[in-house]
């Protein structure tokens, strides 16, 4: 996963509906072609279960902040105008945003990410295994190494 296709174009959405108004920021991206940023996901179809989670304590902690208005404006907006439900991306975006955090703060998105990977994890423990995992065997003749293979003592690394 890259950091710039994750919470970074929904806080460049934000700074965007700031300056113009939400309308403008979403209008301006569904003309250029553009995604709407934290929107969708290929698993959660009609709800990712961490956006909830997430907004409503990123809410919370910035409840005072004047920027807190403008990222409900975007979410409602989005809410009404789109059949995809907006995802925790959208939330990591109001987070970095709402925190005056520096845009290229991938920290966050690496941390929910592997939260993410946990939580997946603990869930799986308690189920058989569903992964598809194909077990394959070499048949091709092996071939000898050479005497002097060059690769030294792989404790060690390269021989001299």
């Amino acid at each position: 996963m890259v950091w710039p296709l994750r919470p970074l174009p929904v806080f460049r959405l934000f700074q965007r509906a700031d300056q113009a108004s939400p309308a403008e920021a979403i209008a301006e991206l569904i003309e250029a072609g553009q995604r709407i940023p934290g929107v969708g996901h290929t698993i959660y179809r009609s709800i990712d279960p961490r956006y909830p989670v997430l907004m409503k304590r990123v809410a919370s902690a910035f409840a005072t902040t004047p920027g807190l208005d403008t990222v409900r404006e975007v979410e409602n907006l989005i809410t009404d105008e789109l059949p995809q439900p907006i995802n925790v991306d959208f939330a990591l975006g109001a987070l970095i945003w709402l925190g005056d955090c520096k845009a290229d703060a991938g920290q966050l998105f690496a941390l929910a990410r592997t939260v993410g990977w946990l939580a997946h994890a603990t869930e799986e423990l308690g189920e058989r295994p569903v992964r598809f995992r194909p077990k394959g065997s070499y048949i091709a003749p092996r071939q000898p190494l050479p005497e002097d293979d060059d690769f030294g003592d792989t404790m060690t690394g390269p021989s001299s």
